[in-house]
């Protein structure tokens, strides 16, 4: 599994990414989370089955289910895109404003509204970049 993340494709994008990290993530972490099945010889029984032959087929993942946790985390992870998609569009709409020359708008207003707007992009590539890093750390684990 490989996966790489293009900045050039703008937050929109990113997210899609992100997303799609997430779900091979979130099937790793059930595969993990799988117990392995241990034939019982002397009974005949294979993980508690009636008998050998009637084991769950192959690729079939068990174990409890993180859906709420990792759902939750997905919320939050679109929302601060969303949030930072914001603050950029915030961030532009304020210097135009100001080239068109809107009295109501200083340019400390744009100064300090572009900083924030730089802060929040860095810390989202951040963010992404420590995510890959996980994302690649968990792909090369044996299971």
């Amino acid at each position: 599994m490989s996966l790489t993340l293009d900045p050039a494709l703008g937050v929109g994008g990113m997210l899609q990414q992100m997303q799609r990290m997430q779900q091979q993530m979130r099937t790793l972490e059930q595969a993990s989370q799988a117990k392995p099945a241990v034939p019982n010889f002397s009974s005949g029984q294979f993980n508690g089955a009636q008998n050998i032959n009637e084991q769950a087929p192959l690729g079939t993942v068990t174990g409890p289910s993180a859906a709420d946790e990792v759902g939750t985390f997905g919320d939050l992870l679109h929302e601060s895109m969303e949030t930072v998609n914001n603050i950029q569009h915030h961030a532009t709409d304020l210097q135009t404003r100001f080239d068109l020359g809107d009295r109501s708008v200083t340019l400390a207003d744009v100064m300090i509204s572009s900083q924030k707007s730089r802060i929040a992009f860095e810390t989202t590539v951040q963010v992404r970049n420590k995510m890959v890093e996980a994302y690649r750390t968990i792909s090369q684990m044996q299971i």
